[in-house]
């Protein structure tokens, strides 16, 4: 194999281990299963798909992976010692915890501009206060 081939696999086998990071900083099942369910309130008002419900999707979407981000910075060190939590990318310094906090505050803000010019300024509200009850409340109530 030439140098262009092992050059394109290295680039390859990054964006693959990229894509799996934001895959579980966002833990992406999760996110996407509460995006469901709070479109599928959308939808009971808007009975119709439309891009309105897709963005309401894609905020609660960015919301919930933000929130999930926020929460393994703050609990990195716990889910080293954790065999259920141990292989999650901060712990395995895939990426560190300023990259996460950047996808997490990326994800928090595009999520939050979403909700608000689909829903309106209550529904980016109360994504906020979700996104802090979650990291500052939640979280923190566990190690209780």
């Amino acid at each position: 194999m030439g140098s262009l081939g092992r050059f394109l696999l290295e680039k390859g086998s990054r964006y693959r281990q990229c894509l799996s990071a934001v895959k579980a900083l966002s833990k992406h099942r999760l996110s996407f299963w509460v995006g469901a369910t709070g479109t599928s309130g959308y939808l009971m008002i808007s009975p119709c798909l439309s891009w309105e419900a897709l963005f309401t999707f894609g905020g609660i979407y960015c919301c919930s992976a933000a929130a999930h981000s926020f929460n393994q910075i703050i609990e990195r060190h716990t889910d080293a010692l954790m065999y259920r939590t141990c292989h999650r990318p901060l712990v395995t310094k895939l990426v560190t915890p300023i990259q996460a906090g950047v996808f997490g505050v990326g994800c928090a803000v595009s999520g939050l501009l979403m909700l608000n010019n689909t829903c309106g300024a209550l529904a980016g509200s109360l994504s906020l206060l979700n996104i802090g009850l979650y990291t500052l409340c939640y979280t923190q109530c566990k190690s209780l």
